[in-house]
């Protein structure tokens, strides 16, 4: 890889993204920053944000683009994406495709 590639990954634990991390570094990689879901449950979407201003060098007016679009994104990934609730789904699905194993939300 040319020396002005950028490496997205991400893990699901921080000594998952610590292995990344080293083995990149191993392969003569500059590393801003691995993702991991362990950090991101534990300090949510603005950590993230911090996060990648601090990984990649962002200005302010970054950061808070960043945190006013994650604002936004969190609230439809837990309402509307794969992360909503299985029973809230179920209520939304035509009745045909509906499953009896969850009761309707109240």
């Amino acid at each position: 890889l040319s020396n002005n590639t950028v490496i997205f990954t991400a893990a699901s634990t921080k000594q998952e993204a610590y292995s990344m991390k080293r083995q990149l570094k191993k392969d003569g990689h500059v590393i801003a920053f691995v993702q991991d879901m362990e950090t991101l449950k534990e300090g949510g979407v603005l950590r993230l944000v911090e996060e990648y201003v601090a990984g990649y060098g962002l200005s302010m007016e970054d950061e808070l683009n960043l945190k006013d679009y994650f604002g936004y994104w969190e609230v439809l990934r837990q309402c509307c994406g794969q992360q909503m609730s299985m029973r809230w789904r179920n209520d939304m699905m035509p009745q045909k495709f509906k499953t009896s194993k969850f009761a309707p939300h109240p």
